[in-house]
């Protein structure tokens, strides 16, 4: 039997990835709907994967604004702080139609963070608004800003 195609479920897009993809996830040939994926390849052809953690991804990868993926990491909501900088461009919560030009190839730092209730935590914005997210939602923040100890 052939090898099945292997993806991940993205937690930044929620969009589906090749396995060894390290891209932005706005570039729409390499995100993939599960009925786009069963239509690609059947509902056998393909399989899901842990999403990866990428301790060091190719410096030739960049995100806009000129800022390399590795500069990035995955936080959940709940471990945000005052004074991160996060990358809220296309954000399911906060940009879900990418139509918030202040979010277009800028980093937003986080003015304040105000749990809600226990399935909402509200991040203020320094300049534009506040937002609520569920409190395991992954953002992107940016790692040298971020203050937190590199695993």
């Amino acid at each position: 039997m052939p090898k099945r195609k292997q993806f991940y479920d993205c937690g930044i897009c929620g969009a589906y990835h090749p396995a060894n993809w390290d891209g932005d996830c706005r570039d729409d040939a390499n995100r993939f709907a599960p009925d786009q994926l069963d239509a690609k390849y059947g509902e056998d052809g393909w399989e899901e994967v842990p999403m990866p953690t990428w301790t060091s991804p190719s410096p030739q990868r960049f995100v806009p604004g000129g800022v390399t993926v590795h500069e990035y990491r995955l936080v959940a909501v709940k471990d945000i702080k005052p004074g991160d900088m996060i990358d809220l461009e296309g954000d399911q919560f906060a940009d879900p139609k990418s139509e918030r030009v202040e979010f277009d190839c800028e980093l937003a730092t986080v003015a304040e963070v105000m749990p809600e209730t226990p399935s909402c935590i509200a991040l203020g914005i320094e300049g534009v608004d506040v937002f609520g997210f569920p409190p395991e939602h992954l953002l992107r923040v940016h790692g040298h800003d971020a203050g937190y100890d590199d695993e």
